[in-house]
């Protein structure tokens, strides 16, 4: 299965937020760069018992399950190594960055 069909399976599953706010006070939701190695627009998927704080920022294939927490300036970006799975009941603190990069092999 391939990467863009994985992400679209799971639009499906969590329809509910495909690329809206769980907090209108985020710095950035939205969609992964279309670059060479990306050559598609992935969007986070929220759960809307999760909550990011103000100024935060969250790009890409992201999957934020149940009752996250994302504090105060943290970076989630899954725009070349991805997906980035959060799950149930995480709690991501001040000013951490999650960005994966691509392996080239």
């Amino acid at each position: 299965m391939n990467k863009k069909h994985e992400t679209e399976l799971l639009q499906q599953k969590y329809s509910y937020c495909r690329c809206n706010p769980s907090n209108i006070y985020t710095v950035f939701i939205g969609p992964s760069p279309i670059t060479s190695f990306t050559p598609y627009a992935y969007y986070p998927i929220i759960h809307p018992s999760s909550f990011s704080s103000p100024f935060s920022s969250i790009i890409g294939a992201v999957v934020i399950n149940e009752n996250v927490f994302i504090a105060p300036s943290a970076s989630i970006r899954a725009d070349e190594g991805f997906p980035f799975y959060i799950g149930t009941n995480s709690n991501i603190q001040d000013g951490i960055i999650l960005h994966g990069l691509r392996a080239l092999c």
